[in-house]
């Protein structure tokens, strides 16, 4: 019986009910990268998390073990795939739909059956599992603390580390409640972000680090103008643009990092001057009915 993982991509959006139906009728474990977060809810049993350089990591076990690996909507670019050898044993067969055969299309004009794809049912499965860093991390536990209790908030991320921590430990169980700036990596993209997609009454949470706080705070005046009492903020402070440094130590590439000589202003004075409420009490920060800011500190 083959070891078969199924991994999808932002290009697979269009096709949510369908996955659902081919893993849970053949019994396989799902992975998928950053911009398909929420296609299949994170709390499906059989959805294993993000995979990649960051993501999380029993699911890049998985890949790394599997027997076949069935890629739906998925560039596999080198942020997903950091070492291409992962996809090179001498055991492992890669089924790129994209390119070859789609059992989905037929599924949606009525046949089920996508055996010579998929294979036998398989036993090679795991529940659903979040180890993807060390659980005594108080952000992450208390990122996944908050998406349990705020569920009906989408999330908007900037890009960094902040990005990285909500794919792995905030759960969605749709598309549409992760908004991400992608592979574009726009720092500074939350705020305004948060703001386009809670204009309309829509409960959101923008999510940055210190560094994104500091390219686009000044859009705060927005919130405080038009009384936008549904938007909330979270920032993850660690004084330094952690993603870029991570780079820096990992590639070798310069003696001189992002954290050399970095400093970030007073966030709960900036947010006196734009009448924002500012705490660091998350049931506080849960309970507000006005715009709020929770800092976080790494």
């Amino acid at each position: 019986m083959t070891k078969t993982l199924l991994l999808i991509g932002h290009g697979a959006v269009d096709f949510k009910e369908e996955i659902i139906h081919l893993i849970e009728t053949y019994n396989i474990n799902l992975v998928y990268s950053m911009k398909a977060k929420g296609i299949v809810s994170d709390t499906h049993p059989l959805n294993l998390g993000m995979i990649g350089w960051k993501g999380n990591w029993f699911a890049n076990q998985r890949l790394k073990e599997c027997e076949h690996l069935i890629v739906l909507g998925s560039r596999l670019d080198v942020r997903q795939i950091p070492d291409a050898n992962i996809l090179k044993p001498f055991n492992k067969k890669v089924t790129n739909l994209d390119e070859t055969y789609n059992p989905l299309k037929e599924i949606k004009d009525g046949m089920t059956s996508c055996y010579d794809c998929f294979g036998e049912i398989s036993d090679w499965v795991s529940e659903y599992k979040t180890d993807n860093i060390p659980p005594e991390d108080k952000i992450n536990s208390t990122l996944d603390y908050l998406s349990f209790y705020m569920q009906d908030y989408s999330v908007v991320t900037d890009v960094g580390e902040n990005q990285l921590r909500v794919c792995n430990n905030w759960s969605v169980d749709h598309q549409d409640k992760f908004i991400t700036s992608g592979g574009l990596g726009t720092m500074g993209y939350a705020i305004p972000g948060a703001i386009g997609v809670g204009i309309d009454g829509r409960k959101v949470i923008g999510i940055m680090g210190d560094g994104g706080f500091q390219m686009n705070y000044q859009e705060l005046e927005l919130i405080n103008q038009y009384k936008l009492n549904n938007i909330k903020f979270i920032v993850i402070n660690n004084h330094q643009l952690k993603l870029v440094a991570d780079f820096e130590k990992e590639s070798k590439i310069t003696n001189t990092l992002t954290i050399d000589d970095y400093s970030c202003p007073n966030i709960e004075k900036i947010c006196d001057v734009y009448n924002i409420k500012y705490t660091t009490n998350i049931e506080e920060f849960i309970d507000c009915d006005t715009c709020i800011l929770l800092e976080l500190f790494c």
